[in-house]
């Protein structure tokens, strides 16, 4: 009888190990296919965000477009801010059409993003100022 339960003994050693590296498989799998899952949700996360970006920069350039198109004459300081942010642009651009953006990366290019936003901003409330100190200097003129 001892011969007849050694082999019995042997093939269910067998089966359970062979079964224990199923599971493992099982699970090697499924955190594969979990973290792939992740890692696409991530890319798609940082394609909105750099399209939301590229659209915030198109705002941006046609907000100095419009300002530098009221025909007004700029002072020089405001013209040299005018420059620097026409080049920023272009990098922030090019920093965008490299495709292979980590999420450090686009947090520095929203961050520069936000100071071009301040820069155009300052920029067009300056020019308005001028306007209003224009009128009001052209007002007391003909007064």
């Amino acid at each position: 009888m001892e011969n007849g339960e050694q082999p019995l003994q042997k093939d269910s050693n067998k089966i359970y190990f062979l079964i224990a590296v199923i599971l493992a498989l099982l699970g090697t799998n499924t955190y594969l296919f979990l973290k792939d899952k992740k890692a696409n949700e991530r890319i798609v996360t940082i394609s909105d965000e750099k399209t939301r970006m590229q659209t915030e920069i198109d705002k941006i350039e046609a907000e100095l477009d419009n300002v530098s198109s009221m025909n007004i004459k700029l002072s020089q300081e405001i013209k040299t801010e005018q420059d620097i942010a026409r080049k920023q642009i272009k990098k922030l651009r090019a920093a965008l059409s490299q495709g292979q953006l980590t999420q450090g990366q686009l947090a520095k290019v929203q961050e520069e993003i936000k100071e071009l936003k301040n820069v155009v901003s300052k920029y067009s409330s300056d020019i308005e100022a001028l306007k209003k100190l224009n009128a009001n200097l052209t007002t007391e003129r003909n007064e």
